[in-house]
């Protein structure tokens, strides 16, 4: 499974949500949202962090904001359900911002 965590300096949901993520051993990459303001506006998303997530198997998933219930879900394994239209056109235009984000574990970036 990859996660990006899209946050903010001396954000209180951002920390929040990288804590509660760490906590539970999900591993995340994290970028900015100042690089994506625009494309994650236009996409509806109005509070940070912003959160993406490719599971192995099932729908990709994205979310803004602390929320638990969505951490809780990544954490039984149990993503799916939580899925967002336009995803694909999202990853594509950060992945051609900023590819390492998207590398795989041991990938050169």
């Amino acid at each position: 499974m990859k996660v990006i965590v899209f946050s903010l300096p001396n954000c209180q949901p951002c920390r929040m949500t990288k804590e509660r993520l760490t906590a539970n051993g999900i591993e995340f990459v994290e970028g900015s949202i100042e690089k994506h303001r625009e494309l994650f506006r236009s996409m509806g998303f109005k509070s940070a962090p912003v959160v993406l997530v490719e599971p192995d198997t099932g729908m990709a998933l994205s979310w803004s904001g602390y929320r638990p219930e969505f951490i809780k879900a990544l954490i039984e394994g149990k993503p799916e359900g939580y899925g967002i239209t336009g995803y694909a056109r999202m990853r594509i235009v950060i992945e051609m911002r900023e590819p390492e984000l998207f590398a795989a574990p041991g990938e050169p970036k």
